[in-house]
C-alpha cells in the first residue's frame, strides 16, 4: 500500500478490473420463466467503460455470476477479459495480471461483496460503491458517492481520467 494520497495514486492506474453484479448493476436480477437472469445496466457506466477501453487501459470483468447478454455488451465495448462464473476471483485476477504483464499495484479493482475482498486487498487501488456490503466498506481506499449500477463506475473512471488529464470532453 502506497503512502501517496489517493489523488496521486490515481495517476498510476494502468488497468481497471470490475465485478459485475452490484457494480454495473444494482444487484437486482429478474428471473425469467426459463431461469435466465436479466440484469439492467446504467448507460453512463457503459460510456465510462467504453472510454477506458478506447484509451487503451487494460480492462477485466470478473464475476461469479453469468450473463450472456453482459458478455456481449462488455466485449462490444472492447473489454480485454470477461470472466463469468468465476469460482475464485483472486485466481482470475492474478491470471489476468500475468497475461497482461501487470502488477497488482497497476490495477484499480471495484467490487461490492465478500467474494471481492481478496482482490480488493491486493489491488493498487480498491474501490466500492456506497451501497457495498458492510464487510467491504472499511476494506477499500475509496467509497463512491453513487450506488452500484447507478453511476459508481462512471464516478471512479472519471476521477482516474481527470487525474491523468485524459477526460477530454
Amino acid at each position: 500500500m502506497s503512502n501517496k494520497p489517493l489523488v496521486e495514486r490515481l495517476k498510476d492506474v494502468k488497468a481497471f478490473f470490475f465485478d459485475m453484479d452490484g457494480i454495473f448493476t444494482d444487484g437486482t436480477v429478474t428471473v425469467m420463466p426459463d431461469g435466465e437472469l436479466i440484469r439492467t445496466m446504467y448507460v453512463r457506466d457503459g460510456f465510462a467503460l467504453k472510454t477506458i477501453c478506447s484509451l487503451g487501459f487494460k480492462t477485466a470483468i470478473i464475476s461469479a455470476g453469468f450473463s450472456q447478454g453482459a458478455i456481449k455488451r462488455f466485449e462490444g465495448f472492447g473489454v480485454n477479459h470477461v470472466v463469468m462464473s468465476s469460482g475464485k476471483k483472486i485466481d482470475d485476477f492474478k491470471s489476468i495480471c500475468e497475461k497482461e504483464g501487470l502488477q497488482p499495484d497497476d490495477v484499480l479493482y471495484m467490487g461490492d461483496d465478500v467474494a471481492d475482498l481478496e482482490c480488493l486487498r491486493i489491488a493498487g487501488i480498491s474501490v466500492c460503491p456506497k451501497d457495498a456490503c458492510v464487510d467491504v466498506l472499511p476494506a477499500v481506499d475509496y467509497v463512491t458517492k453513487e450506488n452500484g449500477g447507478r453511476g459508481a463506475v462512471r464516478e471512479i473512471v472519471e476521477m482516474v481520467l481527470r487525474a491523468q488529464s485524459k477526460w477530454n470532453f
